[in-house]
């Protein structure tokens, strides 16, 4: 009986502490004390030299109840294209620890900068020696990877940034010689060789298209920085536009024989024309006849040619002219001549009579001599009747003339492609100056968390608040950049990522004090303090965030205390360094009855004080007038405890 007696009492209290722990577990779960999780890399800033690899080391552990096992997921993100590299499912006990290490390729080609995020999100497994709410705890770090040009791409940038400029004059002269070809050709009779040119002059053309499409792809190619394929692609645009002038200059020389053979035509008739104008203006009788009819006959010809379109014909038409009013010409001067002589002879008779008469003799050639006279002096002659003469026709031709244009003349100088940021899938130019990296539109958005539940809990809690916000911001296009802690790198280049073209939303804990140890920052979790060593520590938070982004001011959003946190802030140091307030849920002027009772039961005392209705906080933060920046307050209505709300 006394055996049976103690198992029972045993058994009872082996019930009594069993239910104990349950019920302090369950309370621990209430009050928050969930899985906690440690996200680090080895670097969060990555220079390479394009096509250059790294590896980046990646560590989480966890610190959880010895009775939970957290299921847990990692994933590895490319922010610039959107594309998820990695995600794998994990689980992680308390005081173990994972490690995964990563490749980090460089592009090709191109300057800029691309994002990449590590995240894992952990929750506990219900058992029952495990009552978690399944909520889940996020971590997550930015990493930045800037690409520069090789000294070989470089090279090519500076051969390349002039020869593009002068293809691009190449090209355009050669388009303008075909051009002035082209006008002369089809002004151009047809001949024996037209077929040919014509052919010439249109493969000429296609040629320049598909030239002008090889320096719209290298120009592409140097847009996108991609120096080796424009470089490829520009010593086959270079042979191709050898080929083009080579092509065009048999064509000019073509057209110049062309050319010069119309002109010659062109002049025959011309000369044709004037020769018998001027016969049909001489003083002759006998040739009269003989005259109109060579006038006629080379009205014909030139009727003839104005109505033929072929050089050859023009060209024997014109040959027939000229040879007519050779010939006309022949005639009438023999005629002239004939006259001139003969009355040269009559004046010499008179000549010798007068001397046989008087003695005073004039020496003059023999009659023979006279016969081979060929020089007749025309105002000797006698003047004929007017006979009236058909006007002298000609065809309605004139010389051509191809204005030969340079090949090359001033030489264009293409600017550099800017570097290229990518984050969610887009891309644009680098924020690299500082009217993009002061704009509002980039100021980042700083998240300031509430009062702790459970003072016995990690600071480190404090970053689980806003992961929601920051997923839904997201959407919206501004990054989630995790939060700003102890595991913050300091060893980052100042505005890293700033360049890229995005808005970012920070998380902060003010929960954290932190002093430089022999070159190295030192953090410790300092969560039970007044609220205003919280608001000094929020400048350290905000310089942070300035420094990362090379913004001049941040978007200071505080939830419940951290509004409070956020005030006090201002109030110390003034808005140079805040854009613009928002107040969530935020106890302007207070706590009073339970929350006040309960306030210090499960979190720190000091800043529960800070916090009730009438404290010398409330009373010194109140007493100041707004600061002269926009605020807004987002207000609820309370927690309901008994009869009294929460929020005053």
């Amino acid at each position: 009986m006394p055996k049976k007696k103690t198992f029972l009492i045993t058994a009872v209290i082996f019930i009594i502490i069993g239910l104990g722990i349950y019920f302090l577990l369950n309370l621990n779960f209430i009050l928050g004390n969930d899985v906690l999780i440690k996200l680090s890399v080895d670097k969060e800033y990555i220079s390479l030299q394009n096509g250059g690899q790294t590896d980046l080391k990646m560590t989480i552990s966890g610190l959880n109840n010895i009775f939970c096992t957290a299921s847990c997921s990692l994933k590895f993100e490319d922010l610039s294209s959107g594309k998820i590299i990695t995600n794998e499912s994990y689980t992680l006990k308390s005081g173990n620890s994972i490690s995964r290490n990563f490749k980090i390729d460089a592009p090709m080609n191109g300057e800029g900068s691309l994002l990449y995020r590590i995240s894992t999100e952990c929750s506990n497994e219900k058992t029952v020696f495990c009552p978690a709410d399944r909520s889940r705890t996020e971590r997550s770090v930015l990493i930045v990877e800037r690409h520069e040009l090789s000294s070989a791409e470089k090279l090519l940038r500076n051969d390349l940034q002039q020869r593009i400029g002068y293809f691009e004059t190449r090209i355009e002269g050669q388009k303008n010689l075909l051009r002035s070809l082209s006008s002369a050709f089809f002004n151009m009779e047809t001949s024996s060789e037209s077929s040919a040119i014509s052919l010439g002059i249109i493969s000429a053309g296609k040629n320049i298209e598909e030239n002008l499409g090889s320096l719209q792809t290298i120009t592409s190619s140097w847009n996108s920085s991609d120096y080796y394929d424009a470089s490829s692609k520009a010593e086959l645009l270079d042979s191709s536009l050898s080929r083009s002038a080579v092509q065009l200059n048999n064509l000019n020389d073509s057209l110049v024989n062309l050319t010069e053979r119309h002109n010659k035509m062109t002049q025959e008739f011309n000369e044709s024309r004037e020769i018998l104008i001027d016969l049909s203006n001489s003083p002759t009788d006998s040739a009269t006849a003989e005259l109109i009819s060579d006038i006629n006959r080379h009205n014909l010809l030139a009727n003839s040619a104005e109505n033929s379109s072929s050089l050859e014909e023009r060209e024997d038409l014109a040959d027939k002219a000229m040879e007519s009013s050779k010939s006309a010409q022949k005639a009438v001067g023999e005629e002239l001549r004939i006259r001139s002589v003969l009355k040269d002879v009559s004046t010499d008779i008179n000549f010798d009579i007068l001397c046989a008469l008087s003695g005073n003799c004039v020496v003059h050639p023999s009659p023979a001599e006279r016969s081979e006279q060929e020089i007749a002096d025309l105002n000797l002659t006698c003047a004929t009747l007017a006979v009236s003469y058909p006007p002298v026709l000609g065809p309605h031709f004139y010389p051509i003339k191809i204005n030969f244009t340079n090949d090359v003349v001033n030489v264009s100088t293409l600017p550099v492609p800017f570097p290229v940021c990518c984050s969610l899938g887009s891309c644009a130019q680098c924020c690299e100056n500082s009217e993009c990296s002061t704009s509002p539109e980039k100021y980042p958005i700083v998240l300031l968390h509430g009062h702790i539940v459970n003072d016995k809990l990690s600071a480190e809690h404090t970053l689980d608040a806003f992961d929601e916000m920051q997923y839904q911001l997201e959407k919206d296009g501004i990054i989630n950049a995790g939060a700003v802690s102890l595991y913050t790198s300091q060893q980052v280049p100042q505005g890293v990522w700033g360049q890229v073209p995005s808005r970012f939303s920070i998380k902060g804990s003010y929960y954290f004090d932190s002093f430089l140890d022999q070159g190295s920052f030192v953090y410790i979790p300092m969560k039970s303090e007044s609220i205003d060593s919280y608001s000094v520590r929020v400048k350290d938070i905000i310089e942070t965030v300035k420094y990362r982004t090379g913004s001049p001011k941040v978007i200071l959003v505080g939830y419940s205390m951290g509004g409070l946190v956020a005030r006090r802030y201002i109030q110390l140091f003034g808005t140079g360094n805040v854009d613009r307030l928002i107040l969530i849920a935020t106890p302007n002027n207070g706590i009073e009855g339970y929350v006040e009772d309960y306030c210090p039961i499960a979190g720190a005392r000091s800043e529960c004080d800070d916090m009730v209705v009438g404290s010398v906080f409330l009373r010194k933060l109140n007493s100041e007038s707004l600061p002269s920046i926009p605020i807004f307050n987002i207000v609820g209505t309370g927690c309901n405890m008994g009869s009294e709300s929460g929020d005053a």
